[in-house]
């Protein structure tokens, strides 16, 4: 093992349990806090949601400086006037939401149900009410619409895993039909990292011979005007999925 993976290795170590550390004390402290002083629920979500984006800068910041990561996301600035929409993008790596949500201060998103009740995360997660992904279909839709329809933007993983290494990307319908049920767009956002890590096969431990970059790149709109009205749902929801499909496989190179 060479000296410079050791420094990041180290760093990793350090990182993970300033992250973790820092996760508990927020959520003895700051939520409960922000949970007591406003009654509002809408008001509360959204100040749950802001804090979170600001708490993930601030450790991008501290992997960055530590070497750990190289990290290349100014393109998400071109995203700050997005209203009303669904962000698609995919997943190679454990933090591609800690980028994304850094960087789109008050993004609503879908997590695994599991982090409502993390013992790290879980305040975190429920303060700011992130959707669980395990809702039934027809409330799920409805859930989703009304956050839409009042003009804040979801970020979901559509593939509803993290990405595996060298294998083409094949994405849930689910999205689609979200999109058709609220008649929102979908703005797409594409994460290249080199070499990989953090990958769903990998432990924090695992790293890579160097230090990884990660380039986020803003993707094609997807209008849900492109898909005409007068054939059926299950028609447009394939094509559209499949859309989005081909525009990811053609930027990992398999097609």
């Amino acid at each position: 093992m060479t000296r410079d993976k050791i420094k990041r290795f180290l760093a990793t170590g350090f990182s993970v349990f300033i992250f973790s550390l820092f996760g508990l004390i927020t959520c003895l402290s700051l939520y409960p806090i922000i949970f007591l002083f406003n009654k509002n629920q809408e008001k509360r979500q959204h100040i749950a949601r802001t804090a979170n984006s600001y708490m993930f800068k601030w450790f991008l910041n501290i992997v960055t400086f530590l070497g750990i990561f190289k990290i290349d996301a100014k393109a998400l600035n071109q995203l700050k006037t997005l209203k009303g929409s669904i962000i698609i993008c995919n997943h190679p790596t454990l933090i591609d939401v800690v980028i994304i949500m850094a960087h789109l201060k008050g993004v609503q998103c879908v997590v695994k149900k599991a982090l409502w009740s993390n013992i790290i995360l879980g305040a975190a997660v429920r303060s700011a009410c992130y959707i669980p992904n395990d809702i039934d279909p027809a409330p799920f839709l409805k859930i989703v619409k009304k956050y839409l329809a009042n003009g804040e933007n979801i970020l979901i993983f559509p593939e509803g895993t993290r990405t595996e290494p060298g294998k083409s990307v094949k994405l849930q319908r689910s999205v689609g039909n979200l999109a058709l049920f609220s008649h929102a767009n979908i703005q797409s956002i594409f994460i290249d990292c080199r070499p990989v890590t953090l990958t769903k096969s990998d432990k924090w431990y695992n790293i890579p011979d160097k230090a990884s970059v990660f380039q986020v790149e803003i993707g094609p709109l997807f209008k849900i005007s492109d898909y005409q009205e007068d054939k059926p749902r299950s028609i447009r929801v394939r094509q559209l999925t499949a859309d989005m499909q081909k525009y990811y496989n053609e930027r990992l190179g398999y097609e």
